[in-house]
């Protein structure tokens, strides 16, 4: 396979985008190729916000993005190398740390995940919880949980800011919401979602594939999966390098 260097994907005055996580946040910010040093690196302009030179340090590690006209969207990993002036203008050096690989841009980037998607199934009454709110409450220390809750494990298969896709023992409707929530890096994110499609899965044990979409989940929570995704995909592609 014929390696893409940077001297043959990028030209100098070309237009790219960075991809910075910070605060469990990608940020996204506009660049411009100013020269191409060799096959691995290139002097960029410093990202702005708001008029202002965004906080970059050196080591950091960022996806670029570009285009080319009639064949599509390429994408790398890189780390910072070092701020510098270029002229009058701020500007940094990246050093490329994978292969520059073409790409398919969507609203949300769709990443495998395999774990568990925890859909509530029902909210059971305890018994007994009455009488138990009754005798302790003067006892603000003492907190009598009324209600438990039981939900079904589906196997993950994929998850994007959007949505998900899970495989479930049972069949969904196009149009049913659910509510769950799912673990990722040890941090649980509710969600309420809609199934958009369920595919029967034949065998002996027959299962449903299903096609989720979010309908309801604070930005935050969205902020967290997208930067997941954005972290997992960097680590699987800096290994392959």
């Amino acid at each position: 396979m014929i390696k893409i260097t940077l001297l043959k994907s990028l030209a100098d005055g070309e237009s790219v985008e960075l991809s910075i996580i910070r605060n469990d946040e990608v940020k996204k910010f506009k660049s411009n190729v100013y020269r191409v040093l060799s096959d691995d690196e290139a002097l960029l302009s410093a990202p702005l916000e708001k008029g202002m030179l965004y906080p970059i340090r050196p080591g950091e590690n960022i996806l670029i993005s570009f285009s080319k006209d009639n064949t599509g969207i390429y994408d790398f990993y890189a780390d910072i190398v070092a701020r510098k002036k270029a002229g009058a203008l701020s500007a940094i050096i990246i050093r490329k740390t994978s292969d520059i690989q073409k790409t398919q841009r969507r609203h949300y980037f769709r990443f495998s995940f395999v774990g568990a998607f925890h859909i509530l199934k029902e909210t059971l009454k305890k018994e007994g919880v009455e009488d138990l709110k009754e005798k302790y409450k003067d006892n603000d220390d003492i907190i009598v949980e009324g209600e438990e809750k039981v939900y079904e494990d589906m196997d993950g298969r994929d998850i994007s800011g959007g949505g998900f896709r899970a495989i479930s023992k049972e069949n969904y409707k196009s149009g049913d919401v659910v509510e769950g929530y799912v673990k990722l890096d040890n941090k649980p994110i509710a969600f309420k979602a809609e199934v958009i499609r369920s595919q029967l899965i034949e065998g002996p044990y027959p299962k449903y594939d299903i096609a989720f979409k979010f309908v309801e989940i604070d930005n935050h929570a969205r902020a967290e999966i997208i930067s997941f995704i954005f972290k997992k995909e960097r680590k699987t592609r800096n290994k392959e390098k």
